[in-house]
């Protein structure tokens, strides 16, 4: 094989050299510096109040307690930043913070900047959020069964593209399972979606 004829190697710089990682020292030593070890004059710490429940309308929010806590210099809700943005231009649907709703446990719902970390962690505690649970899709059968809640408002339902033929198809149609992770790229799996475990 070529690569491994010595001949087709010989007055090469970089492969089968060895040559010393110029961060090496300081990581060994303990002396490089990570984003959490930068201290800047006059820098705030942010956390996030992340939402407990996987979907619900946001009723209330009472951030008065917070915003009162010594070191605390501000807290952000969802209205503050009305700008959406996306991974993709073609969805551009995401939120910093939840405006109305939650859409899953760990949505940000709200931003506190202060004077510490201490501070910031201590003041989460003091907004008080009313959450009006909404139904749950917790299942792919869930979501061809149920056609609300809806995730987004925009954009049309299955129902609405799909006859009573085609989603017969999709609902009688054995699920394929690719051959990765160890499994059988032939095995078929009757009733995907109803909540058994592929074994």
């Amino acid at each position: 094989m070529a690569g491994n004829n010595g001949s087709r190697r010989h007055g090469l710089r970089v492969v089968g050299k060895p040559f010393p990682k110029v961060d090496a020292k300081v990581k060994c030593t303990g002396e490089l510096k990570y984003a959490d070890d930068l201290v800047l004059p006059r820098m705030l710490h942010t956390k996030l109040l992340r939402s407990p429940v996987p979907h619900a309308r946001i009723v209330k929010i009472d951030i008065s307690k917070a915003e009162a806590y010594p070191g605390v210099k501000a807290v952000l809700l969802g209205k503050d930043l009305p700008t959406t943005f996306g991974a993709l231009p073609v969805s551009e649907d995401e939120h910093a913070l939840a405006i109305d709703r939650v859409r899953m446990v760990g949505d940000p719902v709200a931003a506190i900047a202060a004077v510490d970390e201490d501070v910031a962690t201590e003041a989460l505690d003091l907004i008080d959020v009313e959450y009006e649970p909404l139904p749950t899709i917790t299942s792919i059968q869930d979501a061809f069964d149920k056609p609300e809640p809806r995730i987004h408002e925009y954009g049309e339902r299955l129902d609405d593209r799909n006859s009573g033929e085609e989603r017969s198809r999709v609902d009688s149609a054995p699920a394929r399972i690719p051959d990765q992770a160890g499994l059988r790229s032939d095995a078929e799996y009757e009733g995907v979606g109803s909540g058994r475990r592929f074994n």
